[in-house]
């Protein structure tokens, strides 16, 4: 059940981090557009890593009672 857990989150948050590039792409959101001139630091870059990581773990935690 565990290994499954981690398949799916990974499998969310990459998802996720698509997602949500794909929609700064689209309405121009300047810090959910991918740079490569950002330093590591910038919001730019966090923010969307760590909002794709709560959707994933939600997305987990919600079907994890169907994996086991």
């Amino acid at each position: 059940m565990r290994f499954h857990s981690i398949i799916l989150g990974l499998l969310s948050f990459f998802a996720s981090i698509m997602i949500l590039y794909s929609i700064g792409n689209m309405l121009s959101i300047e810090w959910l557009q991918p740079h490569s001139e950002q330093s590591l630091l910038s919001i730019g870059v966090w923010l969307p890593l760590i909002l794709a990581l709560i959707i994933g773990y939600l997305i987990v935690r919600k079907y994890k009672s169907r994996l086991g």
